[in-house]
């Protein structure tokens, strides 16, 4: 039941959107495949928004909420009572971005798994109204997107990376702070932005290779939509708090 909830309401649904651009543009699978990723991330951006709002306001509070850790420490009531009344003062719900995480999640491994799929014909997906094209070209800015690309690898992993970097840099916070009882946490924190600044890239790029070139493709322009998107909507956001607060 799931699989057929599944292909209904999100796998058909973008497998079908991403046949027709590949018609629109004339059978050139690469092109359908950026305008498949960027269509999604529209649909997304007032998720994304709402994400990047709650991560900014949560830095803002971060000295405040580090004030009442301490002076509070021996009475994790009273902290938690402080921190909840912190949080309901300047709006802000510390778990919107588990949770808008989990609405983009589905629709994003659709579409991966759509692109993973290849760009052959498969009727049992089409919709009614919609006719496979005859001729569909898998060649993108010179390379083959049904093939592996160990360039694109390379170039997804390094947008990875940049990405990683600048989330670090705009979500460090100086909650985890000198004193030393927070030493543990702070090492905590900085292992795991270790990881995701390091490790991530890295696997990404080993995935991506061992994938054909469209599945590269797709989250090469994500990234890069990503992080544009991040930058513009922090940027604006941070302004308006600093204004408002």
């Amino acid at each position: 039941m799931f699989k057929t909830l599944w292909n209904v309401i999100l796998y058909k649904p973008i497998y079908n959107l991403l046949i027709l651009l590949v018609i629109f543009f004339g059978g050139n699978a690469g092109v359908a495949v950026v305008a498949v990723t960027l269509l999604v991330k529209i649909v997304l951006l007032p998720f994304t928004a709402k994400m990047i709002k709650s991560q900014v306001a949560m830095k803002a509070i971060e000295p405040k909420l580090q004030k009442i850790r301490e002076e509070h420490a021996s009475d994790k009531q009273i902290q938690s009572k402080k921190t909840f009344e912190l949080y309901k003062e300047h709006k802000v719900n510390p778990f919107t971005g588990c949770l808008l995480l989990l609405i983009q999640f589905p629709i994003i491994i659709a579409v991966y798994q759509v692109v993973l799929g290849g760009f052959g014909p498969r009727p049992e997906l089409l919709y009614g109204f919609v006719q496979f094209p005859q001729h569909v070209s898998t060649m993108f800015l010179g390379l083959d997107i049904s093939q592996k690309s160990l360039v694109l690898a390379l170039i997804v992993a390094g947008l990875q990376f940049l990405q990683a970097w600048l989330t670090g840099r705009a979500t460090t916070t100086t909650a985890v702070a000198t004193t030393s009882s927070n030493n543990m946490q702070a090492d905590l924190q900085k292992t795991m932005q270790t990881q995701m600044k390091y490790f991530l890239p890295v696997m990404v790029g080993f995935i991506t290779y061992s994938l054909p070139a469209a599945l590269g493709l797709y989250w090469a322009v994500n990234i890069l939509v990503t992080i544009a998107q991040e930058y513009y909507i922090r940027n604006r956001y941070s302004k308006i708090y600093e204004r408002n607060n």
